[in-house]
């Protein structure tokens, strides 16, 4: 008789990426600065793939990828203007 606890039958995780960074050379120094609008796609890519591939090997098979967009705005002397990022991803996945 087992005693190891059954995996659940579905299962669903969440995957993100660090904000993106740059360089902000000023006269006399520079510094790495924090861009909150823009995210790091490329990693986010990476994050997903390893997520799927892990969710695979453990006997998954992944049914949804959800994107999660996150928006921004900015007010300006003539009105204001948003847009939307995908800032991470829910994968779920069901047993196979």
């Amino acid at each position: 008789m087992s005693n190891a606890t059954p995996k659940p039958r579905f299962k669903s995780v969440v995957v993100s990426a660090p904000w993106l960074t740059y360089e902000d050379r000023g006269y006399f120094s520079s510094t790495e600065k924090t861009d909150y609008r823009e995210i790091n796609v490329v990693q986010l890519a990476q994050n997903i793939e390893s997520t799927c591939n892990a969710l695979d090997a453990d006997g998954y098979s992944i049914i949804s990828i959800l994107p999660f967009t996150g928006g921004y705005w900015e007010g300006v002397h003539y009105g204001a203007y948003g847009f939307g990022r995908t800032t991470a991803a829910i994968i779920t996945a069901t047993l196979k």
